[in-house]
């Protein structure tokens, strides 16, 4: 879990360096993630359930331990697919980071 973490850091850090750097005539908007929940069409066996992130969600609901803890910071697919696709809009300022979760353990339903 903190190689994965790290990585999204060290990501985020070189696309900052790339825009400082290299200056470059497009807008990059970066988008962070939590655990990704939603529909999963390559679910196609009720004993395929807790594949993926879902399995964060399913599994708890199912009784299942987590392998580790599991923080409660979700992203909805459906809220997911739209920042991505509301990105492009030329009102959102470019060389920005968003943050996209579900506000909390306290904020989840």
């Amino acid at each position: 879990m903190e190689a994965y973490i790290a990585g999204k850091a060290l990501g985020l850090e070189a696309t900052e360096s790339f825009i400082q750097e290299r200056k470059p005539l497009f807008n990059v908007i970066n988008v962070g993630l939590g655990y990704i929940v939603g529909r999963d069409d390559t679910v196609t066996k009720a004993d395929k359930i807790c594949k993926g992130t879902n399995g964060f969600a399913i599994g708890q609901l199912l009784g299942q331990l987590a392998p580790y803890p599991v923080g409660s910071v979700i992203s909805y697919l459906d809220d997911v697919a739209r920042v991505h696709v509301e990105s492009l809009s030329s009102s959102i300022r470019g060389n920005h980071f968003f943050l996209l979760t579900s506000g909390g353990p306290n904020r989840v339903t």
